[in-house]
């Protein structure tokens, strides 16, 4: 016997490749009407018309069946009795489900005694704080938002449907499961769920890297017959929120076995295939009315954004009154709109060997109100400037394989009450895979990030510099004279800031392109962002999650001391993280910083032209200007091969219409040094990067062609394993979970020892015991 226990626990390990899943079980106890045991009596568990699995009772007239969790009707069948049914079994997950019944004797064996299930008051296995609902109780529920039906549960809140936070933790310490791995981002809406568990505390082994609390869900599977729903929800036109959500889904099987007799038996491959729509005027409507000036009033002001008063120039927007406005109950131009899709595909391979697919996708798109994160101005926009709303878009794609092997199944019918016997083995390999894509942009300029600062066409002359040096006229220099203003079509309401500008001084344009006056973003001393304001923010993200999870469990018999169920199992989660941000307007003043910076004096070499001294009828020379290469910068370089100029030739850079130009004309240290971008996973403009780059390369790597220094950054690809060990038994009717779980977590990058020193700390008593150290003082110690 020991070497049988043995050989299963190293053939489960060995299986135990990586994962996580919780062992949902139902149990009972099949009597007859004197309470008597009955032994080797006969469980179809039934999902619809298939069989999904079936046991005998054992010595004990009991029975233990790992399962699903979901909605079965479960059979009972023993020779002299009726058969008994009992429809609309609830098995939840992660729990010992307890179906005790009791059998009558009777003759007429062709009739079933059904009976509906009760849901117990009490559940038995509950050694965790929380709750799990099932879908029926989540249909039944006033809401749509998976958040809002957890924050039902104690412990539990959710502002308006937002974040999830568990006993007082933040919101990113809230783990998600989907069918036993773990997610980041939403879960699928809730017609696609079939039980919502919630664990606010006590947390099983099977759980780890938590500091709040556990969010499981278990989609729905294949339907035994075909079915079908659809339904439509809206609001548009019956309230000022407006709501629209549109849900359709199909399910059945695909191949369904042949019966000796011909008939069709149970499902070998199902299917279900779900879609929602859902579209929100404002998917966070505020508690109090909120004002926004009128249609009429917006074109007035945007045409005229300024306005002279007692010879003074002033917003136009300060002369809004109470007249001007119109009461909203919702925040105007931010719709929302979200798209989702889950299919499943299941796949019986024998009666012991299913493998089970799982995809999901969401597509969003939310336009939201800058209050204060990012645009020209850092003030509310909803009174004048909620039209230019940008917008913020993501895609995120799931896939989950499941294979499932169960190895034996229950020792039924045996005579021996102080038998040790495994039965009810399994393991279960999974594999899950997520990506997110995420972006933020002004909805008009989107990725044409030279548009977003862009007013006009401020044309320079290059003149040069006259001096007198040993009594004679030379050339000493240049400068820039300003000769005029040509207003653009991308931002005219930018570029009607300049309607009281004088034509031959430069300063006195209070929009130009990178640069707006401070003095007239904003209303009423910064209240409110003035009108034609464009979003100052462009962001790109993405995340991977690839995880891959084995799980072993079975139960132990320990004769009559009763059932320990065993669960051991391994994880790992490798992440990867890339972001990317972007403030456009910053790009048109580091041109105007950069384009001329390589000219370094005068080149006496290369004359260029000659300059006549007005009223002397004197020529003198007129050299180039001199250069001086930067081996660290790009832009000055490139524009003027664009243009097909020396690089002694000056160029303007406000003259360029934003098509010429792109980022990768730039070099990566000409954008970080004004802080215009950051990254990591890609690179400085805003291409996915390779992998593998690493520390080092950040400091030493350059460009093949130009040998211009990249400063590369690979992602974030943080590495999470565990592995756990998990005992469950009942002893005198209390129920016991035991558990060792042991994790690791490595971040996979350099961090800093001290996060308070760029420099290796050493002790005072080294430090000074170093030639030429100054002597320590008598009050510090050596240590």
């Amino acid at each position: 016997m020991v070497r049988s226990l043995l050989l299963t626990f190293a053939m489960l390990i060995g299986c135990a490749g990586v994962a996580l899943a919780q062992n949902t079980v139902l149990t009972g106890k099949v009597t007859d009407d004197k309470g008597e045991a009955l032994i080797g009596a006969s469980i179809k568990i039934l999902k619809g018309t298939d069989l999904v699995r079936g046991q005998v009772t054992d010595y004990n007239g009991e029975f233990r069946v790992q399962i699903d969790p979901g909605t079965y009707d479960v059979e009972f069948t023993y020779t002299g009795y009726q058969t008994a049914r009992i429809s609309g079994v609830q098995v939840l997950t992660g729990q010992l489900n307890f179906l005790n019944t009791t059998m009558s004797e009777g003759t007429v064996l062709t009739e079933a005694v059904i009976t509906a299930y009760k849901v117990p008051l009490i559940e038995q296995d509950k050694t965790s704080g929380g709750q799990t609902l099932t879908s029926e109780q989540i249909k039944n529920l006033p809401t749509r938002s998976v958040n809002a039906i957890v924050a039902t549960t104690a412990g539990t809140t959710s502002i308006d449907g937002g974040a999830i936070n568990i006993k007082g933790s933040r919101s990113n310490a809230t783990n998600y499961y989907l069918d036993g791995i773990r997610v980041a981002g939403s879960p699928p809406p809730v017609q696609d769920i079939e039980q919502l568990q919630v664990i606010t505390g006590g947390l099983g082994a099977e759980y780890g890297d938590v500091t709040g609390g556990v969010i499981a869900v278990v989609t729905k599977g294949p339907a035994s017959k075909y079915s079908g729903a659809f339904e439509i929800e809206n609001s548009y036109g019956l309230d000022p929120y407006g709501w629209l959500l549109g849900t359709a889904n199909v399910s059945g099987p695909l191949l369904r076995k042949r019966n000796a007799d011909g008939t069709k038996g149970e499902t070998l491959i199902g299917f279900r295939l779900s879609g929602q729509y859902l579209n929100q005027r404002d998917d966070d409507p505020p508690a109090f009315s909120v004002h926004r000036a009128k249609d009429e009033v917006l074109d007035r002001i945007s045409a005229n954004p300024l306005e002279r008063v007692n010879g003074n120039i002033v917003a136009t927007g300060e002369s809004i009154t109470r007249d001007s406005v119109d009461v909203y109950k919702y925040n105007p131009n931010e719709n929302n709109q979200r798209v989702d899709i889950t299919s499943k595909l299941d796949f019986r391979l024998s009666s012991n060997i299913d493998i089970s697919l799982t995809g999901t996708y969401a597509n969003t798109q939310d336009r939201f109100t800058p209050t204060g994160d990012g645009g020209w101005s850092d003030n509310n926009w909803l009174l004048v400037n909620a039209q230019n709303n940008p917008t913020s878009y993501g895609e995120r794609y799931r896939g989950i394989f499941r294979f499932r092997h169960r190895l034996g199944s229950s020792d039924g019918g045996s005579s021996s009450a102080n038998r040790v016997s495994i039965s009810n083995a399994s393991y279960q390999l999974q594999f899950g895979f997520e990506r997110g894509q995420g972006r933020t942009s002004d909805m008009r300029h989107g990725e044409n990030y030279f548009n977003y600062g862009y007013v006009g066409l401020f044309d320079f002359n290059y003149v040069p510099t006259i001096g007198i040096v040993n009594d004679e006229f030379v050339h000493i220099d240049y400068g820039e004279q300003f000769v005029g203003y040509q207003a653009g079509t991308i931002n005219p309401g930018l570029a009607a800031y300049n309607a009281f500008a004088n034509p031959e001084l430069i300063a006195s344009y209070l929009a130009q392109n990178g640069r707006f006056s401070n003095i007239y973003n904003n209303l009423w001393s910064g209240m409110h962002a003035n009108i034609n304001s464009v979003y100052n923010s462009v962001n790109r993200n993405e995340s991977d999650i690839i995880t891959i999870t084995a799980n072993s469990s079975f139960d132990l018999k320990l004769g009559r001391s009763g059932t320990h169920n065993i669960q051991f199992g391994l994880l790992s989660e490798q992440r990867t993280q890339r972001n990317w941000s972007l403030a456009p307007f910053g790009l048109w003043d580091l041109m105007t910083q950069q384009t001329n910076s390589h000219f370094n004096g005068l080149n006496p070499d290369l004359v260029v032209d000659s300059i006549l001294i007005q009223g002397l009828g004197l020529y003198i020379p007129q050299y180039a200007p001199a250069v001086k290469e930067n081996e660290d910068y790009r832009f000055y370089k490139s524009i003027r091969e664009q243009l097909g100029l020396e690089l002694w030739e000056y160029v303007n850079p406000h003259e360029l219409d934003p098509s010429q130009l792109n980022l990768s004309m730039f070099s990566a240290r000409e954008l970080t040094d004004r802080s215009l971008v950051g990254y990591y996973g890609y690179d400085y403009a805003g291409n996915r990067s390779n992998d593998a780059a690493t520390f080092n390369d950040f400091f030493t790597q350059r460009d093949p062609v130009t040998g211009v220094r990249t400063f590369p950054v690979a992602p974030l690809r943080p590495l999470y394993q565990g592995a756990y060990i998990k005992d469950k038994f009942t002893f005198n009717k209390m129920i016991f979970s035991l558990g060792l779980r042991v994790e690791r977590f490595d971040l996979n990058t350099k961090v800093m020892r001290d996060q308070f020193s760029l420099y290796e700390v050493e002790s005072a008593g080294n430090y000074h015991s170093q030639p030429n150290a100054s002597e320590k003082p008598a009050n510090i110690g050596d240590d």
